[in-house]
């Protein structure tokens, strides 16, 4: 059994207000039975593609990403390209309109910096280096309370290699809202500007 890239890292922050969080991070060993079950065809699909490469330790690679195999969340995925010099950033290459729709433009060819507030830019970065240096998939659930007002998401990035030395440089994200009420940008974008950037 292939236990090194079989393990699904997971992370989860709860916001509570604006300098209090909390997170915690776990391995799992497992067929992606914890995850919300949105996610999990998207990361047995994953799953599949890794087990079946020539190494325990190789990841997929950017040439075996079949939209067809990936219909029902493609709406929610978005590819990006992780540079790591001359240092570590993000560059969409393309974005499903349901994303697009909740970011409020498009996404394609943008890095995190052009599209996301300081704070947002931070975290997301983060996940995409923990997946850049683990070669593992990781979940994120995050979860930020405002007054009476709950906003968040669920998200997955998987891994991906485009060239032969294995480094994970391209990645799938999949992600939607935790509340079925936050359809677009406005929908999240009014609370985050009350509470300030450091809510994105």
């Amino acid at each position: 059994m292939r236990l090194r890239l079989s393990r699904l890292l997971m992370a989860t922050t709860i916001a509570t207000g604006r300098d209090k969080s909390e997170s915690a991070q776990q391995n799992w060993e497992d067929d992606g039975s914890v995850l919300p079950p949105f996610f999990r065809p998207l990361y047995r699909w994953w799953l599949d593609l890794q087990q079946a490469g020539d190494s325990p330790d190789a990841i997929p690679s950017k040439s075996q990403i079949d939209p067809n195999a990936i219909r029902a969340a493609l709406a929610y995925i978005a590819m990006a390209d992780i540079i790591r010099e001359p240092k570590l950033d993000v560059r969409y290459r393309l974005a499903g309109s349901r994303l697009e729709r909740l970011y409020g433009g498009p996404m394609t060819g943008r890095t995190l910096a052009e599209l996301y507030p300081r704070a947002m830019v931070d975290e997301t970065l983060g996940a995409y280096a923990c997946v850049a240096e683990t070669r593992r998939p990781l979940y994120t659930c995050r979860t930020f309370r405002l007054l009476r007002v709950q906003l968040g998401f669920d998200r997955l990035i998987l891994p991906f290699a485009s060239k032969a030395d294995g480094e994970a440089d391209t990645a799938l994200t999949c992600l939607i809202p935790t509340s079925d009420e936050i359809r677009e940008a406005g929908d999240w974008q009014r609370h985050a500007t009350d509470y300030g950037p450091e809510a994105a």
